[in-house]
């Protein structure tokens, strides 16, 4: 491959149609990386020439590493195209947005430990997570103290991956229901959870509550429930009210709070998907429950609290 002048990108044509289309969330954002004193316009323009010297760049270089001559690769310059790409990425979530911003200004302490930060996070989807952790703050300011900033920052991937599967066991952001995990992972998984700080102990198998579960019946049978997706979707199980103990009556659960750290990465991480609750669903067999006398278990979309529809059923024999 012959010279190749890496010279930044000029931007020369009109931007205006652009920068009329840019909402107040990535006008803050551009704020923070250059300031107030810099017009929209010449924030994109800086933006595009920006991002077109480094992909003209790592087309060139190939992945950021020493290659098959040794070649030494330039640091710095990889953790500015780290820094660079977490911006536009964050740029893509806050378009992404319907809502306006806070009027209250994000800390700059919090910006510049997030910017140190994103100097070194080489995979995607961490980058996307640092990203939305941005325009987070940006549109709630003092919503992620630093402390929780400094935790998620040393997130390996596969303990990020760990704690996005684990959505699909919780209620809320409040629980974690342990005895739904499968059998085979459950290990693994609480103790990942709990060494990254998303959870404050094991539990113990022998101490189980109905906290968090709610109950309704009616003239043919007993229902326990939770919520799931902010409460859009309703695990419903269809118990027996004929020929069970008292005592055997209601489910219970072993139920493991998230400490602050994993409320800020449930909120970071969740998004909405039916298909997670009803893959749940599918999941649970009779004897991972406490009581033999479940019928049935359903998924439901809410409407104002009420089930609005039925979206996956299954029956015990």
């Amino acid at each position: 491959m012959g010279d190749v002048n890496l010279t930044p990108v000029k931007v020369t044509c009109d931007l205006t149609p652009l920068v009329q289309s840019i909402p107040n969330g990535v006008g803050k954002i551009f704020d923070l990386f250059f300031g107030k004193k810099i017009a929209k316009k010449e924030a994109v323009k800086k933006l595009i020439e920006a991002q077109t010297e480094r992909q003209t760049r790592l087309i060139i270089d190939g992945k950021a590493s020493l290659d098959d001559s040794g070649n030494f690769v330039n640091h710095e310059q990889v953790a500015e195209d780290n820094i660079n790409q977490c911006l536009e990425l964050a740029v893509n979530e806050a378009m992404s947005r319907n809502s306006e911003p806070s009027l209250e200004d994000i800390s700059m302490t919090f910006f510049n430990k997030w910017r140190e930060h994103a100097k070194n996070i080489d995979e995607l989807h961490l980058k996307q997570l640092w990203a939305k952790i941005l325009v987070d703050e940006v549109y709630e300011p003092n919503t992620i103290n630093l402390s929780a900033l400094n935790s998620i920052s040393m997130l390996s991937m596969y303990e990020a991956e760990v704690f996005q599967s684990s959505i699909k066991y919780m209620i809320g952001n409040d629980y974690l229901i342990a005895d739904l995990i499968p059998f085979s992972k459950r290990d693994e998984m609480l103790d990942t959870l709990f060494s990254i700080g998303a959870i404050a102990e094991i539990p113990n198998p022998s101490f189980r509550v109905v906290s968090g579960i709610g109950q309704f019946e009616n003239d043919s049978y007993m229902y326990d429930f939770f919520y799931q997706q902010e409460s859009k979707l309703c695990i419903a199980f269809h118990l027996s009210k004929t020929g069970i103990k008292e005592n055997d009556k209601h489910l219970s659960f072993q139920l493991v709070k998230l400490t602050t750290l994993g409320k800020v990465l449930y909120n970071l991480a969740y998004s909405y998907d039916e298909e997670s609750s009803i893959s749940l669903a599918k999941e649970i067999s009779k004897d991972m429950l406490s009581t033999q006398n479940v019928v049935a278990i359903s998924v439901y979309q809410m409407d104002n609290n009420s089930a609005k529809t039925k979206l996956f059923t299954k029956t015990f024999s």
